[in-house]
């Protein structure tokens, strides 16, 4: 895990001139800073503190925005909620993207990919199966308590897809059928929003977008 500074050139030169001068002019490039971050593991209770944690600083620090580079086999429901809450609430737009080629949002994965202001898949990645699983006591649960719980998991699911304005059809297949789908099928379902190589063109894809905040609309 580590977070470095991407800076990028934002397309807004301002143009000083003097008509009476001819044509003298000077110009004055602003510069936006997107933090980025990498998940390569199992979504754990250090990993929702270091997700928080540096949302919490991009935030102070002024950056455009932070980038989760995004790659996991799932994790503990009570840290993927943490992180999810963080993600439906946060101070600055953050972009989870799943990458490298190879990478996969599964299970907990899942529901952090769909809520993120910007949910970014590279090519060869995979999303999906979301069903459930308990941890300890043989991994086993009674019927009744199995069948609450992935209740529970799909309505969760639900929620996050129709507040991002993303496929619930396909949340709720996540975790009542196990469903994976690829990156291509993924933007096609309308479950990400866009399909990028690296953080060069994820850059370039987001540039101009308008997110939704709890303080407001930002165009990034």
């Amino acid at each position: 895990m580590y977070m470095h500074k991407f800076r990028i050139s934002v397309a807004a030169l301002l143009v000083i001139g003097t008509i009476a001068m001819g044509v003298s002019q000077s110009f004055s490039e602003e510069m936006s800073v997107f933090d980025v971050i990498t998940v390569n593991a199992a979504i754990t209770p250090a990993i929702a503190k270091y997700i928080t944690k540096s949302i919490e600083n991009s935030h102070k620090d002024g950056s455009e925005g932070l980038i989760v580079l995004l790659d996991t086999p799932g994790g503990l429901d009570l840290a993927m909620r943490d992180i999810v809450k963080e993600l439906l609430n946060p101070p600055l737009p953050v972009i989870v993207f799943v990458y490298p080629s190879g990478a996969r949002a599964a299970s907990a994965g899942v529901m952090i990919t769909m809520a993120a202001s910007v949910a970014a898949m590279a090519s060869s990645t995979n999303i999906g199966a979301a069903h459930p699983v308990a941890i300890g006591l043989g991994g086993k649960m009674d019927d009744t308590m199995a069948k609450k719980v992935e209740n529970d998991a799909v309505a969760y699911a639900k929620g996050i897809a129709e507040k991002k304005g993303r496929n619930s059809e396909w949340a709720e297949a996540a975790v009542r059928k196990s469903v994976s789908i690829t990156a291509t099928e993924a933007l096609k379902m309308n479950v990400i929003d866009i399909i990028a190589e690296d953080i060069d063109q994820l850059l370039t894809k987001i540039d101009g977008m308008t997110v939704s905040l709890p303080s407001g609309k930002v165009t990034l």
